[in-house]
């Protein structure tokens, strides 16, 4: 007190321009502190938005992709679903076509047996009738030999009754003696003179005329032998008439054979060309309908490879992001580990600096109580005062930041979207961090499962991969051994190389359409199956031919046997045909030759025409199986494509699921940051009133106290300044603690 007594007392005009000084400074200080704190809020908040678009920006690419990607799905299973309908409605067409194609070659097959049946048993019925003709002939002119032979009797007996009458008239009467006059015989009827007295009777009109002028026609020596040459010349006329009317007949007959026989051959060669002209036709329709399919099945392979290159890519692409998203996620840890180390030294420090100072304070004020021991009483009553008074406004500020609180809430929950973020708190971005750090562990680790589970799935397939190629290899083996056997066996057997070939060309194609490695099992078995098939054709083909060819060496033995039988009638009858006649015979024996090997090599070449279709028909069913296992192997990638599908369709809804989390943790922190800038306004204003009383305690004390050094230190302290050359930290760390005291 003596030596603030000795110094020159301060005005009170001079106390209050340093104080205003002191305020203006610190007034200054604090407008710079509050503009860099709301520069530094607004950067924050700027970045905070920026993030938060770009978050959402992904979040919309990401839905966008993974609607693209379901469209893209939706797309190709419908343009799956629309090829398998037009593979089954082509597979059915083909199935139609083989099925026409065999009932017409059924057809085709059963009207040429029927024809070539007809044609047949009309050969039979004309032998057979040409054989009737000349048995009739032979009975006819048997008939004719023996009513010739009873007339020539009649005749001969007429003949001598008249000589014997004749005799009778002109016989001169018998001597006493007998005379030795020869006595003239007429000749008997035999088969030789039959024709000389079949015409005798024409001839004795002219020989009674001539009687009464040249005596008797017997006693005539000419009259015999011109008889008997009239009648030859008769005969001679009526056979030539009768062999140039069997000769008109036999070519007319001959020329309606030819004509029936042209006619055949010109419905035949029009049948096999319709037949060959249709089965080409067939044949281009199949190879354009198999080169389409073909075409669309390349198509639909190219498209898979690229939905599975697509899906691939995506998938890499998946896990780099994850990758990075967890590094991304351990780099923040660390930092945030880092900043937690450095927030606990400096609290640490904090709390140390506030115990020295704590301890600075006390001694101060031990040293000062004595001095102040009078006055303690009248600053405990102040003080009382001042604390209801501070009471009294802390109650009336929590009843104004709960009533803002509640009008905020009210307004952020109208207006979400117009309300701008704040700055968020440590704590709270720590908690994202973690449940970051835990969703991309979680995905880390599904996404590591599903990497297991293709690995193991491509190790199991190239297993069975490898344990089908044995077994194929087994199979070829085996086969390879029955093919040589069955070569050998067709090589003695078949006497074509081309019948010997096709059982071959079938295998060969169908070993060649077994593509899937599953089904070689199936394949063998089929095979096997077809090998019997084929054996059973063949033997069944062979039994036809030999039945054919016994049935045509019958026929042959038949008519050799026939003609033999004619031959053996005509020597017995005693017929001496002439030359013309038997020429007229070998010609016809020549014609039959040649209708006989027309016929045989039109039966030959229907024969290699059956062939030759149920080749083109074992070709379309070989086909036709080729066709069935390329849709079985269809089905297959159809199948594996919905499975991958269904996993791309399950990973979409867990991103869909993942968003939606996001979405919902957004508005929650969003919620908390309103409630949190709520709090930190009032507590910036509940600080502005605390000041405000403060100044206004200091002031009133000022103009109060009589002393004039302890007015200056309470001044001091309420301008921050510390006495005796304290720093100014102290009270700024007691005012922290006790803003944290009542943030707590």
């Amino acid at each position: 007190m003596v030596d603030a007594s000795q110094e020159q007392p301060m005005t009170v005009q001079e106390r209050m321009a340093r104080y205003k000084e002191k305020l203006a400074k610190r007034k200054q200080a604090k407008t710079a502190k509050e503009e860099a704190y709301e520069k530094r809020k607004e950067e924050r908040r700027k970045k905070r938005l920026a993030k938060a678009d770009a978050t959402q920006a992904k979040i919309d690419a990401a839905n966008e992709k993974t609607e693209q990607a379901l469209k893209d799905a939706r797309r190709a299973r419908k343009e799956k679903k629309k090829l398998k309908k037009l593979e089954d409605k082509t597979l059915n067409a083909e199935h139609g076509v083989l099925l026409e194609a065999e009932d017409a070659f059924q057809k085709e097959q059963d009207a040429l047996e029927e024809r070539m049946e007809g044609y047949r048993q009309k050969l039979a019925d004309h032998k057979q009738k040409e054989a009737d003709e000349a048995y009739e002939k032979i009975l006819k002119q048997s008939e004719l030999k023996r009513q010739e032979q009873a007339e020539e009797e009649l005749e001969s007996k007429q003949v001598e009754q008249e000589l014997q009458e004749i005799r009778a008239k002109h016989e001169p009467p018998k001597p006493k003696k007998h005379s030795k006059k020869k006595h003239y015989t007429p000749p008997t009827s035999s088969s030789s003179s039959f024709t000389i007295q079949k015409n005798y009777s024409t001839t004795s009109s002219r020989s009674t005329t001539t009687e009464a002028s040249s005596g008797p026609a017997w006693a005539n020596p000419n009259f015999l032998r011109n008889s008997k040459t009239k009648q030859e010349r008769r005969m001679d006329r009526y056979k030539v008439q009768e062999q140039q009317a069997q000769v008109t007949h036999q070519k007319k007959t001959i020329k309606s054979q030819e004509s029936a026989t042209k006619l055949k051959q010109q419905e035949l060669q029009q049948a096999k060309l319709r037949s060959e002209q249709e089965a080409h036709a067939r044949m281009k329709k199949l190879r354009h309908d198999a080169e389409e399919q073909w075409d669309q099945q390349e198509t639909q392979q190219l498209q898979e490879e690229a939905a599975q290159k697509t899906a691939n890519n995506n998938n890499n692409k998946m896990e780099d992001k994850a990758q990075k998203h967890a590094a991304r996620a351990t780099k923040a840890a660390e930092r945030r580990k880092r900043h937690q180390q450095e927030a606990e030294e400096a609290a640490e420090r904090a709390r140390q600096e506030e115990i020295e100072a704590q301890t600075a304070i006390a001694d101060a004020k031990a040293r000062e109580r004595a001095e102040q021991e009078q006055l303690e009483h009248a600053r405990q009553k102040e003080h009382a005062k001042l604390a209801r008074e501070e009471a009294k406004l802390r109650e009336q500020a929590n009843q104004k930041a709960q009533k803002e609180q509640a009008k905020a809430i009210a307004a952020n929950q109208a207006h979400k979207q117009d309300h701008d973020p704040v700055e968020e708190e440590e704590d709270e971005e720590e908690e994202d961090e973690d449940w970051e750090e835990k969703e991309k562990a979680r995905f880390l680790a599904e996404a590591k499962l599903e990497i297991e589970k293709r690995n193991k799935l491509l190790e199991h397939k190239k297993a069975k991969e490898a344990k089908a190629k044995e077994k194929a290899a087994k199979a070829q083996e085996r086969e390879d051994a029955r093919k040589a056997a069955r070569r050998e066996f067709q090589q003695a057997a078949l006497s074509t190389a081309e019948d010997a070939s096709t059982p071959q060309e079938l295998l060969e194609l169908e070993a060649e359409g077994a593509d899937g490695d599953e089904q070689v099992e199936k394949v063998l078995e089929d095979l096997e199956n077809v090998r019997e098939c084929i054996d059973l054709l063949q033997h069944k083909l062979e039994k036809v031919h030999n039945k054919e060819q016994k049935k045509l060496r019958r026929i042959e033995e038949k008519m050799l046997q026939y003609q033999y039988e004619i031959r053996q009638e005509e020597r017995s009858q005693i017929v001496h045909y002439t030359d013309a006649e038997l020429a007229d015979k070998e010609r016809e024996a020549r014609e039959t030759k040649e209708i006989i090997e027309t016929l045989r090599k039109q039966n030959h070449d229907i024969r290699k025409d059956k062939k030759e279709l149920k080749k083109e028909c074992r070709a379309l069913y070989a086909k036709n199986q080729r066709m069935e296992e390329l849709t079985k192997t269809a089905e297959g990638h159809m199948k594996q494509l919905t499975s991958v599908d269904k996993d791309q369709m399950e990973k979409e809804h867990y991103w869909e699921d993942i968003a939606n989390k996001y979405k919902k943790a957004m508005a929650k922190h969003e919620e908390a940051l309103a409630y949190r800038t709520m709090l930190a306004e009032s507590e910036r204003r509940m600080k502005e009133l605390y000041v405000g009383a403060e100044a206004k305690i200091v002031y009133r004390f000022q103009n109060m106290c009589d002393d004039d050094a302890l007015v200056l230190e309470v001044g001091a302290i309420a301008l921050g300044e510390t006495p005796e050359g304290e720093d100014e930290e102290e009270d700024t760390t007691i005012l922290e603690k006790m803003f944290q005291e009542f943030q707590g």
